[in-house]
Order: structure tokens, then sequence, then C-alpha cells
């Protein structure tokens, strides 16, 4: 929840030809935690000089032309408040008080944190879990290279110059 509360203003001799500027400064808006301050100005001829302060500190200077409407956006921190000054030239300068009562994290009804909870094993398990199935698989792959390599050795040796008719490598196979 925002608030603001428009305090004393100084009004200086304006001039005749020159308009009136209305303003007002809007609640603080929670997303962005700004405050938007709204200049609108009257019938009248030539421009008229504004300058937006917060906390003292310079924000935003411009021009305001008859009849238009201008907002300024300023930033208020997430639970502070401001002193935002407008000074128009010519009839003084206005000032608000703006509070914030954005969070700057999201809540649950609690007031806590909103964290996601905690589901299934932990992951330093799991981690430990898959390196000793691989350990295990790989195990499992050597042993059963160990037993079908090396094969049986035949008693005679192999026959490289044989002919197509030859004796057979193997003579007890059966094909």
């Amino acid at each position: 929840m925002s608030t603001f509360v428009p305090t004393a203003s100084t009004p200086a001799a304006s001039s005749d030809k020159a308009p009136l500027v209305d303003v007002s400064v809007t609640k603080v808006r929670c997303p962005g935690n700004n405050a938007g301050v709204v200049m609108s100005a009257g019938e009248g001829e030539g421009q008229v000089g504004f300058t937006v302060r917060r906390d003292g500190a310079f924000m935003y200077d411009g021009l305001l032309n008859p009849s238009a409407k201008r907002t300024v956006d300023v930033n208020v921190g997430s639970r502070k408040s401001a002193e935002i000054a407008v000074e128009i030239e010519g009839q003084g300068t206005a000032n608000y008080k703006v509070t914030s009562g954005c969070a700057g994290k999201r809540h649950n009804r609690q007031g806590k944190a909103h964290a996601l909870p905690r589901t299934g094993p932990p992951a330093d398990l799991m981690g430990k879990i898959a390196t000793a199935g691989g350990l295990v698989l790989t195990g499992g792959v050597i042993w059963w290279f160990g037993v079908i390599w090396p094969r049986p050795r035949p008693d005679t040796p192999i026959c490289v110059d044989r002919s197509r008719y030859g004796r057979r490598r193997y003579p007890n196979l059966k094909l």
C-alpha cells in the first residue's frame, strides 16, 4: 500500500500570460516502485518550465505547452519514502511525501520469502547411484570380454597356403 501526503507549497508571483499548472502525484505502483508526477497546464500563452526533484536531487526538467499534460515517473525505493518537489516557473514549489509499501521479494501470507518446496531425492545421492551403476555395468562388460576373449586355438597350425579344395582349417566343423 502506498501513501502520499502533499505538504505546503510556496507560490510565487505568476504572470498573467503563462498558463496555470495543476500538479498531482499518484500512488506508488508496486512492480516498478514508481510514483507518477502529473502536470497539466491550463489555457494561456507561452510555455512554462518545470523541475522535478526527489529528496533534493535533480530528476527531470522540461517545458509545458498550454493545454498540455505530462507525467514524469519518479522511482521510490522498495519500502522507502521520498520527498518529491515540483517547481513550476512562476508558480513556486509543491512538495509531496510519497511512501512505497511494495515488498522487494514476493512473500507468502506468513511474511516469509517464497521458495519452492523440496521434492524428490537429494541430488548428491542420485549422482552416487548413477556412478555405482556405471561402474557395475563397466565391470560386467570387462568380465564378459574376459570370458569370450581369447578364443581357443586350434591344435594344428592354420594353413595359409592351401588350395581352395585343400584340407579344412577345422576338420570337424559341420556346415
